[in-house]
């Protein structure tokens, strides 16, 4: 980027931006339709990265846009997943949940990249993964554990599609961990600039052919784009700025040190998110939380 930070900065400013997109995108997602409100944020984002035009450079080879373009339609269904699953479940479950790309990161970069896993890393990964396994529980049970009261709060959810939105929460993460390592590799090539540039072009691409296979056609994208206000502008330049930052990160540390402290933002999201749409079941979703932020500092240590 143009300052000459350390990366944990770049890493801590990506955090904070995702938990205020994920707590804005809560907001818009009740009065959106998932895969509308993806296309049209996506358009917006391309929209806002353009101005990145005079830092693109434009001469690189086809094998990098090949590169470029696989990370963008593992990143395009992730997002879809996580929009669809942040639509119908609590801002306090999921995002504690998205912590599980850490593991996902951290097992790819170590087979494709040769990054390895210390003892107070798999430590960290042991943790990570109970957390989210405590949290799915929690999930269905927002009422303290085995609580009379929280069988009715799960009729009421319907069980399995709580369940079906959790396992789109884990085929996310682990798309978002293989679209890590693929980055990481992008940005020993090219600037910054010009990966955030094309990869708002790909995902743009990517989240319109996916709108158009599952709706048969864009008839009614028109009104999804009319009734766009400025919270979703709000949204997109937020986006860039968190994407520039994460991308910087990955250029100078490795995937290991940066997709953890990355996920710094689900403690963020979970405690603010709780209280802005009054979630059941805040305080041991935060404690599961916090115990899962002990994971991330194990893994980054």
């Amino acid at each position: 980027m143009f300052l000459g930070w350390p990366w944990y900065v770049y890493g801590l400013i990506a955090a904070l931006l995702i938990a205020v997109i994920t707590l804005l995108e809560k907001r818009e997602l009740k009065r959106e339709h998932s895969l509308e409100y993806v296309v049209v944020l996506s358009i917006f984002n391309l929209i806002v990265a353009a101005f990145l035009w005079p830092w693109v450079n434009f001469n690189i080879s086809v094998m990098m846009l090949l590169w470029l373009y696989g990370a963008s339609i593992f990143g395009s269904l992730s997002l879809w997943f996580v929009a669809k699953a942040l639509k119908h479940l609590d801002v306090s479950v999921v995002s504690p949940q998205m912590t599980l790309s850490v593991v996902f990161a951290l097992i790819f970069a170590f087979i494709f990249l040769g990054e390895t896993v210390s003892a107070a890393q798999a430590t960290g990964i042991i943790i990570l993964v109970g957390g989210s396994l405590l949290l799915t529980r929690e999930a269905l049970h927002t009422m303290p554990f085995a609580n009379h009261a929280a069988l009715t709060y799960i009729k009421k959810k319907k069980t399995r599609s709580v369940h079906f939105y959790q396992l789109l929460i884990l085929a996310a993460m682990a798309l978002l961990g293989a679209s890590a390592v693929m980055d990481k590799f992008v940005l020993n090539n090219i600037s910054v600039y010009t990966f955030t540039f094309y990869i708002h072009i790909f995902l743009a691409l990517n989240h319109l052919i996916i709108y158009g296979i599952v709706n048969k056609g864009f008839k009614n994208l028109s009104k999804g784009l009319n009734k766009a206000g400025w919270l979703i502008v709000i949204i997109a330049v937020l986006t860039l700025f968190s994407r520039l930052a994460l991308a910087e990160a990955l250029a100078i540390a490795s995937v290991a040190l940066v997709i953890p402290l990355k996920r710094i933002s689900s403690v963020i999201t979970t405690m603010l998110g709780g209280k802005l749409f009054h979630e059941r079941g805040i305080t041991i979703r935060t404690i599961i939380a916090i115990v899962m932020v002990i994971g991330v500092w194990l893994v980054v240590r």
